[in-house]
């Protein structure tokens, strides 16, 4: 990559650093911090999800499904309010679960209180880890991979 493309990006970053006033102000107002995870936020996150979803194809009515409809949840981050919050929000790197709040639902969570945890039958997949030391410093690493098919047939056995 040419250095003057690098200095363009830079310039670009620096322009809007300057325009938001970061160089005479660069800390946040502490004030602001009681804003955070309010349950309006919350609510407009909520909402935000709910219009970004799309169901692409309904076949056979299946859905809304029925309350004795089995499910399979499958996915290493379904399990995960790391995954779901993502970097950044609570922690640095969001790597740290046990400091996520404990009211919230983890997309197998969710779909338990909804279809019944006696319906829902959860298989990771596959299990993401990291290395020893700090998490802004590993590597993440896929450990483990399982049988999707079995999988599917756990789900049907239930």
């Amino acid at each position: 990559m040419p250095q003057t493309r690098i200095d363009e990006a830079v310039r670009r970053i620096l322009r809007v650093k300057f325009e938001l006033g970061l160089f005479e102000n660069p800390m946040p107002n502490a004030a602001l911090k009681s804003k955070i995870g309010l349950p309006e936020s919350r609510q407009v996150a909520l909402q935000a999800a709910q219009e970004s979803m799309t169901l692409l194809k309904n076949t056979d009515d299946l859905l809304p499904l029925a309350k004795d409809r089995k499910v399979l949840v499958t996915g290493p981050t379904a399990d995960s309010l790391v995954s779901l919050n993502n970097g950044w929000t609570y922690v640095w790197q969001g790597s740290e679960e046990s400091l996520y709040p404990k009211d919230r639902l983890t997309i197998r969570r969710a779909i338990e209180a909804k279809a019944g945890a006696a319906n829902v039958t959860y298989l990771p997949g596959t299990k993401i880890t990291r290395g020893p030391g700090p998490s802004n410093s590993t590597s993440t690493n896929v450990e483990v991979e399982v049988d999707i098919q079995a999988a599917v047939r756990a789900a049907r056995c239930r």
